[in-house]
């Protein structure tokens, strides 16, 4: 009797261990499914994502001639739905922090020859670990982004500054995704906007007029240098001789660093009237190639951008902003209404007449794909059976990139773009991490921003995930989620 109650132990024991090492096979058959579902889910967000930067930059193209007139880009925020059924992908074009669609690169300060005085002025409002960012940057200039500046900073402190550099990805609830308002409750009043919105590197000009023609290069063209003599001769016949005196002048005074003013103070030094002064600028430059140094859009900068600008101060800047709203379309076409409103006088005007725009041939826009579950109206009837609505409380996985634009030629050209899916996470981490919380009160801070992030009371501070579009989750709950990317995001551009 107690051999065989030895021996049946001995099965029990034997059964057991068969038992867990299929249940541990079972769970790894799990676990290996479910990562190569996110895989595949992951790719198909991103693939979509990049078709809606694609659709983007075409529409962008299409726009070229009343962009190249002073135009706003105009574009449904609704680009691309891909897949049917319970579970679907939907590509959206997401606001920037200041609410618009499109961001004009030209409407910011130039980064790379920007005094620090105008720097330091524009950042008085900033925090000390934006200012731990801007040190970085201006020590490690000129920089070929902002978006990857991060990297200047240790390992540590690098989440830590998403939120300055970036902006919050996810401040806009889903009621306001197509119509494109800020959410400005979640928007801390007076704190400076993020380091994309304000500075740039990649707003350098193409050399082409308001048509789209190339414009005509003036020392080329008066010393016949790399110009055909009849083709510049043509050119120069379209001004009278004081114009063409003006322009001579202008040319033999060009210094090492073209500067387009020098154009408007000749004119203006014979009496030529003001109009005309903004068309020859349209037409004839003093800089040779294709591109030229970033003019500031006047019409479209923030009064703190151009308060620091040089030769503006905040007191232009007052009544630059005071004015703009007030312009008609043909005033808007140029700069010249900056004198006929007596915003500046003649001779102020010739000073920055070279360095100012009223138009934006860069734009930055952000895409986000995202997984959408549809649920049935079913309440008996046939025909709403088969109707499915978009369940908004049920948004999937996120895929965000930003991306910049140039139509300066004929062919849009894509300029910079980044992966920023993860960047509002990076910071939910940082942000719990530096409580000195365990492990797991980090993982559910995290998990309650994403999954409830309009539960705070009002005067509660506000999370980091304020929108109530989920965050990156696998569409079947029952499933482990797999690891993502690097949180600071890769970046797949940044040439000038």
């Amino acid at each position: 009797m107690n051999r065989r109650g030895f021996v049946l132990l001995a099965v029990l024991v034997v059964v057991a261990a068969a038992i867990l090492v299929a249940t541990g096979g079972i769970f790894a058959a799990r676990s290996v499914t479910a990562n190569a579902r996110a895989a595949q889910s992951e790719q198909r967000m991103r693939d979509a994502a990049l078709d809606g930067v694609a659709l983007a930059m075409d529409a962008l193209g299409q726009q070229r001639r009343a962009i190249l007139r002073g135009a706003n880009p105009l574009l449904d925020p609704s680009l691309l739905v891909r897949g049917e059924g319970s579970e679907r992908i939907e590509v959206t074009l997401s606001p920037m922090s200041g609410g618009a669609l499109f961001e004009s690169e030209s409407a910011k300060l130039d980064f790379n020859v920007a005094s620090e005085a105008s720097i330091d002025l524009l950042l008085r409002d900033s925090n000390e670990e934006c200012r731990m960012l801007v040190d970085a940057m201006l020590a490690s200039r000129p920089r070929t982004s902002i978006d990857g500046s991060a990297v200047l900073l240790p390992v540590s402190e690098r989440v830590r500054v998403l939120r300055d550099l970036l902006g919050p990805l996810r401040e806009l609830d889903a009621t306001n995704l197509s119509s494109g308002r800020r959410d400005t409750q979640q928007v801390s009043a007076g704190s400076t906007p993020p380091l994309v919105s304000i500075f740039t590197v990649h707003a350098r000009e193409s050399l082409v007029d308001r048509d789209g023609n190339v414009r005509l290069d003036v020392p080329s063209a008066l010393g016949g240098d790399g110009v055909d003599a009849e083709r510049a001769a043509a050119a120069l016949r379209a001004f009278d001789d004081t114009e063409t005196e003006a322009l001579e002048q202008a040319a033999r005074t060009n210094g090492v660093e073209p500067d387009d003013g020098a154009i408007a103070k000749e004119l203006l030094a014979r009496g030529v009237a003001i109009n005309r002064v903004a068309e020859i600028l349209d037409r004839a430059t003093l800089h040779a190639g294709v591109l030229a140094p970033a003019r500031l859009d006047v019409l479209r900068a923030e009064e703190a951008v151009l308060s620091a600008a040089d030769g503006l101060g905040a007191e232009i800047a007052s009544r630059i902003v005071d004015v703009r709203d007030t312009l008609d379309d043909a005033e808007r076409a140029d700069t010249s209404w900056l004198v006929t409103r007596r915003v500046l006088s003649g001779e102020e005007y010739a000073i920055i007449a070279g360095r100012i725009a009223s138009r934006s041939l860069t734009w930055r826009f952000r895409i986000v794909a995202s997984v959408v579950a549809v649920r049935d109206t079913n309440d008996g009837d046939a025909q709403s059976r088969m109707a499915a609505v978009p369940d908004t409380e049920s948004r999937g996985p996120l895929a965000v990139y930003d991306a910049i634009v140039d139509i300066g030629q004929p062919t849009p050209r894509l300029v910079y773009l980044r992966d920023v899916s993860l960047a509002d996470t990076a910071r939910s981490l940082a942000r719990a991490s530096g409580r000195e919380e365990s492990i797991a009160s980090v993982e559910r801070e995290v998990a309650s921003s994403e999954r409830f992030p309009l539960a705070a009371s009002a005067e509660s501070p506000p999370e980091l995930f304020s929108s109530s579009v989920e965050p990156a989750t696998l569409p079947n709950p029952d499933l482990p989620s797999r690891a993502r990317l690097r949180a600071v995001g890769r970046d797949v551009g940044g040439g000038r």
